[in-house]
């Protein structure tokens, strides 16, 4: 999962060419999305891409639901 704290700067991680690139994309909600990729995808290197192409945008990543179950707390 990935959560973007700002509501008001989270970016449409489904848009970007270069993150599709590492696997399917899913929004979950305004804030979250999770990636079905391959078995070899790291957390290192989502979050590397994603600071490539949203600088400066602040977002936690992790592959257990509580990321998923907190970000619903932020509606």
């Amino acid at each position: 999962y990935v959560f973007f704290p700002d509501k008001d700067t989270a970016p449409d991680l489904t848009k970007s060419k270069n993150l599709k690139k590492l696997g399917k994309w899913n929004k979950t909600g305004k804030q979250l999305y999770s990636i079905k990729g391959n078995a070899t995808l790291t957390k290192e290197e989502i979050a590397r891409e994603i600071k490539q192409e949203y600088k400066g945008i602040k977002f936690d990543i992790s592959n257990t639901s509580e990321l998923y179950n907190a970000s619903i707390m932020f509606k």
